[in-house]
């Protein structure tokens, strides 16, 4: 079984992030689509031997859009973002992500 931590979930820089998460044990993260961008980052993540394993691709969403938007426009918006969080996630060796398809009205 591989158990992650949702980086987005601590507090400060993604430094402290990273080392706290280490620190406890954990060897596999889960990110937010482009956190961890810098050379630094990148570095800290290898040097601390953590992999990262999920990209939450919601994360970072345009305002109005929806992968399930009646709008083509809310749902184009939405899906290049995903596409560019999917790349990105390939780019940092994660394999596995997920969607959120949007939300009914009324539902919060």
């Amino acid at each position: 079984m591989t158990i992650s931590c949702c980086t987005w979930a601590l507090a400060g820089t993604e430094a402290d992030a990273l080392t706290a998460i280490a620190q406890v044990g954990l060897r596999h993260i889960d990110h937010r689509p482009f956190d961890f961008r810098s050379a630094e980052s990148r570095r800290l993540i290898s040097d601390l031997e953590l992999t990262p394993a999920c990209m939450a691709t919601g994360f970072g969403m345009p305002e109005g859009a929806a992968l399930d938007a009646a709008d083509a426009g809310a749902r184009d918006a939405a899906i290049e973002h995903t596409r560019r969080a999917l790349e990105y996630a390939h780019e940092t060796g994660i394999r596995r992500a997920y969607l959120l398809p949007g939300e009914e009205e009324g539902d919060t």
